[in-house]
């Protein structure tokens, strides 16, 4: 998979999931500068129109062992410095583990396996979590039969 391939599937998988919540999402949007001076385009950028939130994502995919770890680490220092919440969004089976370590543990890093990505189930719950969290659509995720009453 390539990574405007995977970028697409990720892209594709928040339009259906948050289409009912009113949130847009949009790929290839100019944000800024980036850390290195560059101008930064982002690989995905989702707005709720009603609040006036918005979340960026950067969409990276490593699919076989390769030097791409180094172009991630700087995705992530990137990702903190943007003017707007963000996160590096990560998919394949070419990163070493002590690079998967560390992704794991970053605030700012979350695994999206999206439906169409290969074989397999949908892996999209750290991707789905954070953006519940930020969106403030939390209670999808509750159960009223869970709820304690006084």
């Amino acid at each position: 998979m390539k990574a405007n391939e995977y970028r697409d599937a990720t892209a594709k998988y928040l339009a259906r999931r948050y289409a009912e919540d009113g949130l847009e999402v949009f790929t290839e949007v100019g944000l800024g500068t980036s850390i290195v001076g560059k101008k930064r385009k982002l690989d995905v950028l989702i707005l709720d129109n009603n609040t006036g939130k918005s979340f960026g994502l950067e969409c990276k995919v490593q699919m076989v062992s390769g030097t791409a770890e180094e172009k991630l680490y700087f995705a992530l220092e990137d990702i903190k410095a943007m003017p707007i919440p963000g996160a590096v969004v990560y998919y394949g089976g070419g990163f070493t583990e002590a690079f998967l370590h560390m992704l794991a543990a970053s605030p700012y890093a979350v695994y999206c396996k999206p439906p169409g990505c290969g074989e397999g189930n949908s892996e999209t719950d750290e991707l789905d979590t954070l953006l519940d969290i930020h969106f403030g659509l939390l209670r999808r995720r509750v159960s009223d039969d869970r709820k304690i009453t006084p």
